[in-house]
């Protein structure tokens, strides 16, 4: 929101989950609070006569929670008078990354600032650590911005901001691939 309100400019929001629509109504239940969401989800369950269990609508209240997620930094940019470009992209899908930034130079020609917040965080021991999900998380934050500065390449960038975390700097139990990543 700073950002845009300082520049006005156009901010390319890139994140997994596809765009959320304005008139989500679970995304306005869930800014009611959880519990209105919480309480929406049992009863649509119930109404279609499955059976409910706690996990699986915590897993449905995530899902919209990154859904919300997405759609408030579209509002904030917005509200603060910048253009928002929301893309769904993997970030481990070069192709579909060197896409989006394509876009960006075709259609502004430069990047003012790049601002690579993307990671996921998945704990659990190292020896209990499949080498899947170990590459995901170091891959996620390292690659995805490899990916990102490649496809940028011959392209004027301002500057660059990652983002890192505590955990990059002193590591933390069970998360030996985000500390080396963030690092």
């Amino acid at each position: 929101g700073d950002l845009a309100a300082a520049s006005g400019g156009a901010f390319y929001l890139l994140d997994l989950v596809p765009e959320p629509a304005q008139d989500d109504p679970q995304i306005a239940l869930f800014r009611q609070g959880k519990d209105a969401l919480k309480q929406h989800l049992i009863a649509e369950a119930k109404a279609k006569g499955e059976k409910v269990t706690p996990v699986q609508i915590d897993k449905q209240i995530m899902t919209v929670e990154r859904n919300e997620a997405a759609l408030r930094a579209i509002e904030s940019v917005e509200a603060a008078g910048g253009m928002a470009y929301y893309r769904s992209v993997n970030l481990l899908d070069g192709p579909a990354l060197a896409a989006v930034v394509e876009e960006i130079r075709e259609r502004h020609g430069r990047i003012d600032v790049l601002v690579h917040a993307g990671g996921i965080e998945i704990s659990r021991s190292l020896a209990d650590k499949d080498f899947n999900q170990f590459s995901l998380v170091f891959d996620i934050k390292a690659d995805g911005f490899f990916s990102l500065l490649s496809a940028a390449k011959g392209m004027p960038i301002g500057a660059t901001v990652a983002f890192s975390s505590v955990a990059g700097r002193f590591g933390n139990n069970g998360q030996t691939d985000y500390s080396a990543a963030n690092d």
